[in-house]
């Protein structure tokens, strides 16, 4: 059968155009001048016969026209990207490259991936720790684990799980000053350790938020306990016996299964988003992403 294709090199850069908002980005991921890139999608938009792009403000915005064939176009050129790299590299397993907070990196994520390539032997995982934003076309990015899909609007997003904090403490500390939840409002200042996630997200709920919704008149003195910047590091303080914390109940699951920590009371208070995973629309039909997506949604659950 005759295929009846548009100029493949114009598609491409329509694509990339589409997908960054800019021609000066899509000029900088394929090493040409705007100019070039512009040219290259009015020759796309002479054989279709249509305007593909509006510009509004200083981004440039798919006309429905454009937004039909972005669609259906994006997926087949990443399938044919992914076909091209498989027999290009032979037998070279497929890799995905997974972006992921670094609070989530060890304690949720970590024993997920392995789960997933003991399943998925062919498939090799590159991990990466980093904070948003991230760059998904400079970096190569196939999916991003964040909290809350607010940064990425204009990417695929699939709410993973919604964390609360809960007071937990290691069993020895619990042991050593008598501690259960009827008696944590009596824990001294210098006991209670505080998280905070500092200038770019909002902090998660605090030890007052938590004793005003147990009905408890108690606000610990921040400045006299530990305070610590980041979710997963706090979960060790508390293994080290430094304290008690309002830790994530999902961060701190293997824990509690393990005997690692003790949690002190159902009370609970929820963060303000749930974490979130993102993905560019391009990958929807790439089988080894939905693979690991399907994995992690079900573990979530």
């Amino acid at each position: 059968m005759l295929l009846k294709l548009p100029p493949l090199n114009a598609l491409k850069a329509f694509e990339i155009a589409a997908r960054t908002g800019s021609y000066v980005a899509a000029a900088n991921e394929l090493r040409v001048s705007p100019a070039a890139v512009s040219q290259q999608v009015r020759k796309l938009e002479q054989y279709f016969d249509k305007k593909l792009f509006v510009r509004y403000n200083n981004r440039i915005v798919l006309t429905d026209a454009g937004t039909t064939i972005y669609t259906n176009a994006a997926p087949a050129l990443q399938e044919l990207s992914d076909v091209t790299r498989q027999v290009l590299e032979g037998s070279a397993r497929s890799r995905l490259v997974v972006s992921v907070l670094p609070s989530l990196a060890q304690d949720w994520l970590a024993p997920r991936l392995a789960s997933f390539c003991r399943a998925m032997p062919g498939i090799g995982i590159e991990t990466r720790i980093e904070d948003d934003p991230v760059d998904f076309a400079r970096d190569g990015i196939d999916l991003r684990i964040c909290y809350g899909p607010f940064l990425y609007p204009d990417f695929k997003a699939i709410s993973l799980f919604h964390d609360a904090v809960v007071p937990m403490c290691s069993p020895n500390f619990a042991d050593e000053h008598n501690l259960n939840e009827a008696n944590l409002a009596q824990l001294a200042d210098e006991q209670f350790l505080h998280t905070s996630w500092g200038s770019s997200f909002a902090s998660p709920p605090n030890w007052k938020d938590w004793f005003a919704n147990a009905g408890i008149q108690r606000s610990p003195n921040i400045s006299l306990g530990h305070q610590i910047g980041m979710s997963s590091i706090a979960l060790e303080y508390a293994r080290l016996e430094m304290g008690v914390i309002l830790g994530q109940r999902q961060l701190a699951a293997n824990d509690f299964r393990n005997n690692g920590l003790l949690l002190l009371s159902e009370q609970s208070l929820p963060l303000s988003h749930a974490y979130s995973a993102v993905h560019p629309h391009s990958r929807s039909r790439h089988s080894d992403l939905q693979a690991l997506l399907e994995m992690l949604t079900d573990e979530a659950e």
